[in-house]
């Protein structure tokens, strides 16, 4: 089948699942079509002799986790072209457990930001620029609210409410765990809301996505890409004094995990913890947290 009209067929679910679960299935036919694609033009549906092929290739770059989220998103695809699935096959099986034997089989899990390192970070930029008044409040914001990298980077001007208090209310349209789109709330202080005030007001937002493609003194009205979010974390990180190893492990969920181990160390409850950080699940908090939770016996 020609992969513009498998992406054609991929692109009717817009709006039935987010944008960056799309980006994911094109992303595993890409990925597939590149290692598979055969003389006589024949990739789909995929064979067991391909998947095998795929999945070797795979393991030369990727985590077995990784690897894993690849098949998922492949079978999906399968299953909306209504194309009959090989990845349940033994050998296919054998495979994945090969490469979990041999690696393991956890994420390598970001480095967390805590709120000494977040004013750091903060402390070291020089706010003259209207790129850095961005990035500061992209710091910060992305700390107090614990988004995911591109929950904060969809935040919109018009999910801030003032209030009483001088902080913000911040609704977030759609997250991760809210595929219905029944919104999101939470707060941020006082102190967050004035540097993300100084942002807006200097760039002249009055609405659309509150963080956007700047450079020096210009903005373009398009969202932060993921790649400058990870840069603009590292080299802030980088400035304060952080070690190269360190920076190296620094990502857009940096902000997401620091907080939610402050607030594993200043006693906030399991239930407070995963209402503030919007989880579903309690296993993805234990695992941020997993390093703060433990303390040495005596």
């Amino acid at each position: 089948m020609n992969l513009d009209r498998l992406f054609e067929s991929l692109d009717a679910l817009d709006g039935a699942v987010s944008t960056s679960t799309l980006r994911t299935y094109r992303r595993a036919v890409r990925s597939f079509a590149g290692v598979c694609a055969t003389e006589s033009g024949k990739i789909f549906p995929a064979s067991e002799c391909n998947l095998l092929r795929w999945i070797t290739s795979l393991s030369e770059t990727c985590r077995p986790v990784t690897i894993r989220g690849y098949l998922v998103s492949l079978r999906t695809v399968h299953s909306v072209m209504q194309w009959p699935w090989m990845g349940e096959a033994i050998s296919i099986q054998h495979a994945l457990r090969k490469q979990h034997r041999q690696y393991g089989s956890a994420q390598r899990q970001a480095l967390g930001i805590t709120h000494e390192m977040r004013d750091a970070m903060i402390d070291a930029t020089d706010p003259s620029s209207l790129e850095v008044a961005m990035h500061r409040a992209l710091v910060r914001t992305g700390y107090e609210t614990l988004f995911r990298g591109a929950e904060l980077r969809a935040l919109e001007v018009g999910g801030l409410s003032r209030r009483p208090d001088g902080g913000y209310d911040i609704h977030l349209r759609q997250s991760k765990t809210d595929q219905a789109w029944s919104g999101f709330w939470t707060v941020v202080s006082s102190t967050c809301a004035e540097l993300l005030d100084t942002w807006i007001t200097r760039a002249g937002l009055d609405s659309g996505y509150v963080f956007l493609q700047c450079r020096q003194d210009q903005y373009l009205p398009k969202p932060l890409s993921s790649k400058a979010h990870r840069i603009i974390y590292r080299a802030l990180a980088a400035r304060a004094g952080f070690s190269k190893e360190a920076v190296a492990r620094i990502g857009t969920h940096s902000m997401r995990v620091g907080c939610a181990q402050d607030m594993v160390r200043h006693g906030y409850s399991l239930a407070q913890i995963m209402r503030r950080g919007n989880w579903s699940s309690s296993e993805m908090v234990a695992r941020y947290t997993e390093a703060t939770a433990l303390k040495p016996m005596f």
